[in-house]
């Protein structure tokens, strides 16, 4: 493997992580400004921090002063202040029913201490395993119910004017073959056309690309363009803003499902608060506040989403066969054996969470390999209303 290095004299420790990080890609880095835009993105990525706390897994979570995370590089965030709670939450939002078997994510002794939010150590690796630095973090443009070269959907959409969505999901852990892959089960809030798609993202995630492994992990994503300048995954780039001291977004989850065995499920709702505009994220039968959109960074979603979606989203490379989605099981195994969405739910503009309507538009483009079904309103209030979606891939 040729590298080529011609940067000039730099951080030693910056040149050391560099060369420890190419030996392990298949970066080349070929002038000065790429040495010192590395340079500046590990900078801006990783805040001074007041504590870190190490996962089992090796992730390092900074604990950073909760007015000096990443949000605040934003343009539109300069002079904004913290909201530490929602002034008001969703009517009915304290009567949703989940699984004993949801999974607790919270970072050990506690968390972070009083002031500071955990965000995810980025390596140097990291940014080296990404096309460019203008990519990293960055879905592929990517749009939904669109023929996107690589991107696959099994998916079901309710139109009409919502402030929110609520859902609890199961959690698998789909083979993932190709290292530039990825496969997820999430929520969508959206609105606005499609070159200027605006879009809430919540749900888990297999992402070898961006984490350098195949751990399904919590993760979000936002975007005010249709996936072309704005937005990014997690803490990856200004926008979301962090609250919680221990839940931390992008971290690993576990354990998963078990096929035909016991169930665990990561609950997610996405609101706006009633006031402020913000669009909040609560994880857990606690409906533990994580952080929020502030409503300034959107343009159509500043007022109110005009779609919902829930399903599986795969990306593949050309060349590659595509990899599983959800369990790598057709929906029509059922339960205990697919994945699952159940209490799908949206908030109405009187503030209260409601049963997804009875009508939901259904999509799958290539259902030789992914498929998604329509469970219905199961048991009522205990089950929900439910898809199940998912397939081995292999396209």
């Amino acid at each position: 493997m040729a590298i080529e290095i011609t940067c000039g004299w730099m951080n030693i420790l910056i040149l050391v992580l560099v060369a420890i990080s190419i030996l392990h890609s298949n970066a080349r880095i070929q002038s000065k400004d790429e040495c010192l835009g590395l340079r500046r993105q590990f900078k801006l990525l990783n805040k001074p921090a007041v504590k870190s706390i190490q996962t089992e897994y090796g992730d390092i979570f900074d604990c950073v002063d909760m007015y000096k995370q990443p949000a605040f590089d934003h343009p539109l965030l300069k002079n904004h202040k913290i909201q530490m709670n929602p002034t008001s939450y969703p009517k009915g939002m304290e009567n949703q029913e989940h699984s004993n078997a949801n999974i607790e994510i919270g970072l050990k002794d506690g968390g972070c201490p009083l002031g500071t939010v955990p965000i995810r150590r980025t390596k140097m690796q990291d940014l080296l395993r990404a096309k460019s630095l203008s990519d990293f973090g960055r879905k592929n443009v990517s749009h939904l119910h669109t023929q996107v070269v690589g991107h696959h959907y099994a998916l079901a959409t309710s139109e009409g004017q919502v402030y929110g969505t609520g859902v609890s999901m199961n959690l698998w852990g789909p083979m993932i073959p190709d290292q530039r892959q990825f496969s997820l089960a999430q929520l969508w809030v959206l609105n606005g056309p499609q070159d200027q798609l605006n879009t809430i993202e919540a749900g888990w995630s297999e992402d070898p690309s961006l984490f350098g492994d195949a751990f399904p992990r919590l993760f979000i994503y936002w975007t005010a363009d249709g996936y072309q300048k704005t937005g990014c995954y997690n803490i990856l780039c200004p926008g979301f803003v962090l609250v919680s001291r221990d839940v931390a977004v992008g971290a690993i989850i576990q354990p998963t499902s078990t096929y035909n065995g016991a169930q665990m499920e990561v609950p997610l709702l996405v609101f706006k608060d009633a006031s402020t505009g913000n669009w909040w994220l609560a994880y857990g039968n606690n409906n533990v506040q994580v952080g929020y959109w502030p409503k300034s960074i959107f343009t159509s979603l500043a007022d109110s989403a005009a779609a919902l979606a829930w399903g599986g989203e795969v990306y593949t490379p050309p060349g590659s066969r595509s990899p599983e989605m959800g369990s790598g099981h057709f929906p029509d195994e059922g339960l205990r054996k697919a994945c699952y969405m159940r209490l799908l739910r949206f908030v109405d503009n009187e503030n209260t969470l409601r049963d997804i309507p009875n009508k939901v538009t259904l999509f799958e483009d290539i259902p030789q390999c992914y498929k998604v079904i329509d469970g219905g309103n199961y048991l009522g209030g205990v089950w929900g209303r439910n898809i199940y979606f998912g397939g081995p891939g292999g396209c």
